[in-house]
């Protein structure tokens, strides 16, 4: 199921814990951190719910991560190009403290493109034999992840505004061809549904596993239909009721009597037609 969900999780997490990190002395009341906070929370408490699920799972169920995925992604992505911007413009001054650390913030947006990136070629790899889009997804992932890793690289020594600007537009392409490759799918292909999903299943994992043994637990009849009129297979399968006769049911009285309990039964009525008034 990762190519369902999961193209954006490594960004998305990078960008919540920098970004907690980067509002850690913030007012307590800092309106940021309270939507880092927020969205982290969604994104979390999904996760570890559809991680730790037992029973009946269908994929599209981690669609309800897609929320707090998106939020992190843009409020994160905004906070890490600002903090690289402040990373690059600390180049070359004296190392206080407070520059020191803005010079680190610069490694952090490099770092989560390369990790998006790497992720995605992993989930295209999966598909890569199921059709022509997968396969230039993967490529077109490959050297915008790469071009922006570099530009960003080159643009934090140089300090380029045109070349980080140039960068951050191929980290976009880099991180979005996987996901539009397999809406393109979902768009131009029949769904099943009653489990909707987008791009070519990959199989395997437990998921799949029980859904086999629930295919074979359901037994599947044939009904052969008779000459006639059609009637139904449970009303065609009862049996007919019998009026019954003084002769079947004297013989059903002494079948009855063989049995123990029957024995109980016939000795009870017995005392009882014994007790009758008369």
């Amino acid at each position: 199921m990762g190519g369902q969900i999961s193209w954006l999780i490594p960004f998305a997490t990078i960008a919540l814990i920098a970004g907690l990190i980067l509002r850690g002395r913030a007012p307590r009341t800092d309106a940021r951190r309270a939507a880092l906070m927020l969205w982290g929370g969604w994104f979390v408490l999904h996760y570890l719910t559809f991680a730790l699920a037992e029973g009946t799972f269908h994929p599209y169920y981690v669609t309800a991560m897609a929320p707090g995925i998106a939020a992190l992604a843009g409020a994160g992505g905004v906070t890490l190009y600002r903090a690289f911007r402040e990373g690059s413009a600390a180049m070359g001054v004296p190392p206080a403290r407070a520059e020191s650390r803005a010079w680190g913030r610069g490694w952090v947006l490099p770092a989560a493109v390369a990790a998006s990136a790497a992720w995605a070629i992993v989930l295209l790899q999966r598909v890569s034999g199921s059709g022509t889009r997968y396969t230039v997804a993967e490529i077109v992932v490959g050297v915008a992840g790469t071009v922006a890793v570099l530009g960003l690289l080159a643009g934090r020594f140089t300090r380029r505004e045109g070349l980080i600007g140039f960068a951050a537009l191929a980290a976009v392409v880099a991180l979005l061809a996987g996901p539009a490759a397999y809406s393109v799918s979902a768009a131009t292909s029949a769904t099943n549904g009653t489990n909707p999903t987008a791009g070519p299943s990959t199989g395997g994992g437990w998921v799949a596993w029980a859904g086999v043994r629930a295919a074979r637990a359901v037994r599947v009849v044939r009904v052969v239909p008779a000459a006639g009129p059609w009637v139904h297979p449970r009303r065609a399968a009862a049996p007919r009721l019998r009026a019954p006769t003084p002769g079947r049911a004297a013989a059903r009285r002494r079948t009855v009597g063989r049995t123990v309990t029957g024995q109980a039964v016939v000795r009870w009525a017995e005392a009882a037609r014994r007790c009758r008034p008369r």
